[in-house]
């Protein structure tokens, strides 16, 4: 009779192993915390269709595994982040207080370990709009670099390097061809993935120009689920980035897009519900009600702070160190006193017209080409 279960996952690369007659376990490192590995679970739970009757005979055997009830209370409390169906009840100032002196042990205490530094209303938060877009394309991103490796395993059970596939190849050629700059690896010292951090004119391009080539890299029978996902999701963020946008608009195409994400999940991995991120919740929950409450959620970018400390950063590697604040200070004041002296473009008349249309053409073909 077999005692020794083994699963493949495409983050490790290698067979995990449950061995119930010497009661060990590879599948959930000891020095993970416990929602790492609650989330383990979770996920192996899901990707194999495991009950929570299977996984309770699991426990009882298993002294090494989470018990069954954190495993449904984590399920539960995913399940509020993506469920967009409900009224998610606001809370106060007062409230976070409340959470943070029940040291998060209180299952009502909704993950609030602090009690918040800065007294400020929540009425008076509002998140910004270019970190919401890039944290929710670093998903995205993440989701298609790992169907492309599970694409390259199945197609060559006895390929030892990851990085040598064709899908991911593809991938990658595919994203530079968007004029971005784009490169994947190992880790060092593990078998993990990583790759370029890309700033948000890159994943702009990305967003608008990769989904076409889908079909190269991401497997037929889902790509273009997945090519609409990254569609509606680009024309979200331009509705979010307008600075008119309507909020029962936005309500409506950020939950539509949320549910057509968990839809995924039962095609391909990564678009799980406990993919579902907060940055997700905060744009189908709150960001159609500060929309109404201001407008537009576009006049409190940050990027001109961005740029500012960008600025600041070059001015202070360029001093001389001695008082950086007022150099960077002077500075300030200099460009901000400049920008408004623009050069005057030197005025030019075309005299011959028809030169300019079409024998500029005719004379660059006749130059002599050196390869």
């Amino acid at each position: 009779m077999p005692t020794t279960l083994q699963f493949e996952t495409i983050n490790s690369h290698q067979p995990l192993t449950l061995d119930l007659q010497q009661k060990t376990c590879t599948l959930l490192p000891s020095d993970d915390d416990d929602r790492t590995r609650l989330l383990q679970v979770l996920y192996l739970m899901d990707k194999f269709d495991g009950s929570d009757e299977l996984y309770h005979e699991l426990s009882m055997v298993l002294p090494c595994a989470p018990r069954s009830y954190k495993v449904k209370e984590m399920r539960a409390e995913i399940r509020l982040s993506w469920d967009t169906s409900k009224k998610h009840r606001k809370r106060s100032i007062d409230d976070i207080k409340k959470c943070a002196s029940s040291r998060s042990k209180d299952k009502d205490s909704y993950g609030v370990k602090y009690a918040p530094l800065l007294f400020i209303s929540l009425d008076h938060v509002v998140p910004d709009e270019l970190h919401l877009f890039l944290r929710i394309m670093d998903v995205l991103i993440e989701n298609i670099i790992s169907q492309a490796v599970e694409s390259d395993i199945k197609a060559s059970r006895r390929q030892t390097d990851v990085l040598s596939g064709q899908k991911l190849q593809t991938l990658v050629s595919k994203i530079n061809s968007c004029r971005v700059s784009f490169q994947i690896w190992k880790k060092r010292d593990s078998k993990n993935l990583d790759w370029t951090s890309l700033g948000g004119a890159e994943k702009k391009k990305v967003l608008s120009q990769l989904p076409k080539s889908f079909p190269e890299f991401l497997p037929p029978e889902h790509c273009q689920r997945i090519a609409k996902l990254w569609k509606d999701f680009e024309n979200l963020h331009e509705e979010v980035c307008s600075w008119s946008p309507d909020a029962n608009t936005v309500e409506r195409k950020a939950k539509e897009w949320i549910k057509s994400f968990v839809s995924l999940a039962t095609v391909t991995q990564g678009y799980q519900k406990s993919k579902v991120t907060p940055y997700m919740h905060v744009l189908a929950t709150h960001v159609p009600d500060m929309i109404r409450q201001h407008r537009n959620v576009k006049q409190f970018s940050c990027q001109g702070v961005e740029k500012l400390n960008d600025v600041a950063k070059r001015s202070y590697h360029s001093s001389n160190k001695w008082d950086p604040t007022e150099t960077i200070m002077l500075t300030g004041q200099r460009i901000s006193f400049s920008s408004t002296l623009c050069r005057k473009r030197r005025a030019y008349t075309k005299k011959d017209t028809e030169y300019w249309n079409s024998g500029i053409i005719s004379s660059r073909q006749k130059r002599q080409k050196y390869s």
